[in-house]
């Protein structure tokens, strides 16, 4: 009893999609590391772009593809495809490897949990009350269609001498049910005080059919 598991990857191959979608038997660590310092390179280069998901995708040695996942796609586009020239450039640089890079606008940043995390956790840094925060990212999330939202922080919260756990939530957030469309993301947010991790769980209904996955 007790035991928790990722949201998304209880649901994958159900109703949810791989963000990584590839099989290398071989180069099987390599590639996973690989993977890991692409997230942190874009993460990082853009931290204005509002990145949510990055998803990879390899066919065969030279069918590598990313796509990202952004409210803001002209800060990793570009003028006239300069900031994605300069991605892929990076990327061949220090891999030796052919990426071709994709972008996805997000359409609605208050129903992507990773975008509601990052932002907590951003005007956390800001010593903004958590309450006020916590509070605001669920109004709006909600305000904008979603069936139920989740936020959990954990740290040393307003400064606190002990790390302390506090919830803000408001719908359904039906865990158990596959069928059940939930995004979840965390972030740690970099304070003053140390690392606070900001955990966000995003209910957007039921899924009809299960014979196309989710992204």
């Amino acid at each position: 009893m007790g035991q928790k598991v990722n949201p998304e990857g209880f649901r994958c191959g159900v109703t949810k999609n791989w963000t990584s979608r590839w099989f290398n038997e071989k180069r099987y660590t390599e590639l996973v590391l690989q993977e890991r310092q692409i997230r942190v390179y874009i993460n990082e280069s853009y931290k204005d772009a509002g990145i949510g998901k990055i998803i990879f995708e390899r066919k065969g040695t030279k069918q590598n593809k990313i796509n990202i996942f952004v409210v803001k796609p002209a800060f990793i586009i570009g003028q006239k495809g300069v900031e994605i020239k300069k991605i892929t450039e990076v990327l061949k640089k220090r891999f030796n490897e052919d990426f071709k890079i994709e972008i996805t606008e997000i359409i609605e940043p208050s129903l992507d949990s990773t975008i509601v995390a990052r932002n907590i956790g951003l005007q956390l840094a800001r010593r903004m009350h958590y309450k006020r925060v916590m509070k605001k990212a669920v109004f709006e999330t909600i305000s904008k269609g979603a069936n139920g939202i989740k936020v959990r922080i954990a740290g040393r919260i307003a400064g606190s001498e002990m790390k302390r756990v506090e919830w803000e939530k408001k719908g359904r957030i039906p865990l158990h049910t596959l069928r059940a469309n939930i995004e979840y993301s965390y972030v740690p947010a970099q304070t003053t005080y140390g690392i606070i991790g900001v955990k966000v769980w995003i209910y957007k209904g039921d899924v009809r059919s299960h014979k196309e996955l989710i992204d």
